[in-house]
């Protein structure tokens, strides 16, 4: 599977559990919290995906991106940025039930 492809699973998850939180009237307080925790979860990943997405479509090269260490910009890529994404969401795919690897 590849990366873009589980991109997008996080992002069709994080759809489907504010689906069902949208009908919290029908769920129980464990599921409640459950979807909660999920959606907490999911969110900054799919706002990192996002943002990958829209300096993909923006850039075809680099973008400026602040050095924290020397305070001024070095290129990085966006593939660069989509790693990071994917370690971090490899991380916590146990608890999203996906399989990140197919």
């Amino acid at each position: 599977m590849s990366i873009d492809s589980s991109m997008d699973k996080m992002l069709q998850r994080r759809q489907e559990v504010e689906a069902q939180l949208s009908r919290s009237a029908e769920l129980s307080n464990k599921q409640l919290a459950d979807f909660s925790r999920e959606l907490s979860e999911l969110r900054p990943v799919c706002d990192q995906i996002e943002l990958v997405r829209q300096l993909e479509g923006d850039q075809s090269g680099g973008m400026p991106v602040p050095s924290r260490s020397t305070r001024h910009f070095t290129p990085v890529g966006v593939r660069t940025i989509t790693a990071a994404i994917w370690q971090q969401a490899s991380r916590s795919r146990a608890s999203w039930g996906l399989s990140l690897r197919g």
